[in-house]
């Protein structure tokens, strides 16, 4: 049965790689993003800075599913 999940190991490693992409930090941020919050990739793909709120500390994330807003 395969596993539905990354080792610790793994999100290290994974996180680790950013230090060598284009634009680390926000790359690092959106995978921890996607790891401490459960975003789906286009969710996270489809982010844009009207949608952070920095005084209200809140961000607005548009879910769909099958098409559909969540």
């Amino acid at each position: 049965m395969k596993r539905k999940y990354l080792t610790q190991e793994e999100i290290e490693k994974l996180l680790s790689a950013t230090d060598r992409m284009p634009f680390p930090e926000r790359n690092r941020c959106l995978i921890l993003m996607a790891f401490i919050h459960g975003f789906r990739a286009s969710e996270l793909l489809g982010l844009r800075l009207s949608d952070i709120d920095l005084a209200g500390r809140q961000l607005y994330i548009r879910r769909l599913k099958n098409g559909f807003s969540t």
